[in-house]
Order: structure tokens, then C-alpha cells, then sequence
């Protein structure tokens, strides 16, 4: 009988430690998850609001005054076509981004009017590289937005990696629309998201650790309320019968 006691209560202190444990450890396993996405959606806001900052930057810089003429009028280079690129160019390494530029809505399709250069297309003085030629990368979604005037954002991927996108909807100084461009490289974001993984797994995973003492802060209280009368404060039956057992296993041995 007295055999059997001590191993229920054993029994009892190990499933209250392992539970308190285990309760732990789910509370901590939730908040790690919760400060991850919290974080990966300060990454992305932050994110889009370089992408929105380079888009605007592009509008007010170069891409207002840029002559566009209407829908059937064909596109020409103005005289300060050169100078703009390279202001464009200088801009978009400023910002730290991967590409701006400006495309106008010409037959259902979106037509580049003015982008910046890579340093090799700049060395080469290719500063038309890109003038009057079709933006393949825009999915076919954005051309059946009910909401024309809002910013778009998507994800694209080309010969040359992914990317984060934004069009934003501007006006010309003729009054004519055109849309202005930014992207980011995608390895930027997946970088920044997994130094946001790696962050809450090391905060989970050192909190887990304090967990044990914890649980064990837990548990003991509840130890002694199993070998302590509640009345009196001295040790009850339980208590007497593990001592007993304790002196019994020393008397063997």
C-alpha cells in the first residue's frame, strides 16, 4: 500500500511538471508565431513604402514633365531624354532599388516611356534601351481593376529574378495618365523575412529553455500542497507515507 502511494504520487508530480511544461512551452510557441507574422508585415510595409517613395520620386523628378500626347499619337524622345535617364538612374541607386520607370496605357497594353539603366546599358550609353517598348512583366489583373487610381502592387519573376512591384497612377503636366514604376529585387524581402524567421525561432527557442524553470516553479507548490495538511501546515499522510517508503528503500539497500 505504502509502495503504491509513493508511486502515485511520483506519478502525480511528474504529470503536473510535464503538463505545466507542455502549457508553457504551447504559450511561448503562439507568441513566437505571433511576433513572426507581426514582424514579416512591418517588413513588407516598410518594403512598400520604398517602393511608393521611388514611384513618387520618379513622378515629381522626371516623369511629369515627360510629353505623352494621346492615345493614337506614337511616342517621341524629347531633347532631355538623356539627362532624365541618367537623373532616373542616380535615383533609383540612391533609393536602393532595382528598376524605376514610367509606361503609358496605349491599346490595352502598357508602353515604358522612361527607365533607369544598368551601369553597363549607362556605359554604353544605351539610353533608349527601353523607349516605346511593351512591359510584359504587368499581370493580366491590373487591366480589369475596377479602381484605376489606386496603387498596384505584385510580385513578377524574369530572366533576371523576382521582383516586387509597384504601378502607381499619375498625371502628366498635359493632364495625360501614365503610371509610374519601382521594383525590388525579391532575394531583398526573402532575406529580410528570414532574418525575421531566424530572430523568433532563437527568441522561441531561449524561451523554451526558461521554461524549465518555470514549470518547476509551477509544479512545487503543488508538491506541497500534496504533502502538507491545509489546516495546520504540517506534513499529512502522504507525506508520513513516502518517508516511510524513503527509510524502507535505505534499509534494503
Amino acid at each position: 500500500m505504502d509502495w503504491r502511494s509513493c508511486k502515485l504520487l511520483k506519478s502525480n508530480r511528474a504529470r503536473m511538471f510535464g503538463t505545466g511544461l507542455v502549457i508553457l512551452m504551447l504559450v511561448l510557441i503562439v507568441l513566437s508565431t505571433y511576433h513572426y507574422y507581426e514582424n514579416k508585415d512591418q517588413v513588407l510595409m516598410r518594403v512598400d513604402q520604398r517602393l511608393l517613395a521611388g514611384a513618387l520620386a520618379t513622378h515629381y523628378s522626371v516623369g511629369s514633365s515627360f510629353p505623352l500626347g494621346g492615345d493614337e499619337e506614337p511616342l517621341f524622345l524629347p531633347a532631355h531624354y538623356r539627362d532624365d535617364v541618367v537623373t532616373l538612374t542616380k535615383l533609383c541607386d540612391e533609393l536602393k532599388l532595382n528598376f524605376l520607370y514610367a509606361v503609358v496605357k496605349r491599346n490595352g497594353k502598357l508602353y515604358f516611356t522612361i527607365a533607369s539603366l544598368s551601369q553597363q546599358q549607362l556605359a554604353a550609353e544605351d539610353f533608349n534601351h527601353y523607349f516605346a517598348k511593351p512591359n510584359t512583366v504587368v499581370p493580366p489583373q491590373f487591366f480589369h481593376r475596377t479602381n484605376d487610381d489606386a496603387p498596384y502592387y505584385f510580385e513578377t519573376q524574369d530572366n533576371l529574378g523576382s521582383f516586387r512591384v509597384l504601378l502607381l497612377p499619375c498625371v502628366s503636366d498635359s493632364g495625360h495618365h501614365y503610371y509610374v514604376g519601382a521594383a525590388i529585387d525579391g532575394a531583398v524581402i526573402s532575406l529580410a523575412l528570414q532574418g525575421t524567421l531566424q530572430r523568433a525561432l532563437v527568441q522561441c527557442v531561449l524561451l523554451t529553455l526558461l521554461a524549465f524553470p518555470l514549470a518547476a516553479l509551477f509544479v512545487l507548490p503543488l508538491q506541497c500542497q500534496l504533502y502538507t495538511d491545509e489546516l495546520t501546515g504540517l506534513a499529512n499522510r502522504a507525506k508520513l507515507k513516502k518517508d516511510i517508503q524513503h527509510c524502507r528503500k535505505w534499509a534494503l539497500n
